[in-house]
């Protein structure tokens, strides 16, 4: 391996490392993406912060002690159970999910809001 090699072997591994910490948090703007999907400013932001977390030495525990420190457990797509996210894994009777539960903004026209 070339001395150029590593810096980019490095970025790949800091890469691969967030986007696996990102998609385990839910947008806490939609809630229906993870972080690493959404296109919310506070998941754009969320993901900054989780590189710079591992840039700087943290371990993947700590950086989901942080993130859970600071929006609660709920934002985990996989929160321990108790009673206070019991209700999130709840399945939902005969809920079929539409485009517009997705994270995406839509112009919804006047007449029919």
């Amino acid at each position: 391996m070339e001395r150029n090699d590593v810096p980019l072997k490095k970025k790949q591994v800091v890469d691969a490392r967030a986007r696996n910490i990102s998609h385990n948090f839910r947008c806490t703007e939609c809630g229906s993406q993870s972080i690493e999907d959404s296109q919310a400013d506070i998941a754009i932001l969320l993901r900054k912060l989780i590189r710079d977390e591992i840039q700087s030495g943290k371990s993947d525990k700590e950086i989901y002690k942080k993130l859970e420190d600071d929006f609660g457990e709920t934002v985990f797509y996989a929160p321990k159970f108790d009673m206070q996210t019991a209700a999130l894994r709840r399945p939902r009777e005969n809920q079929k999910r539409s485009s517009i539960d997705n994270c995406q903004h839509v112009a919804v026209p006047l007449d029919l809001r």
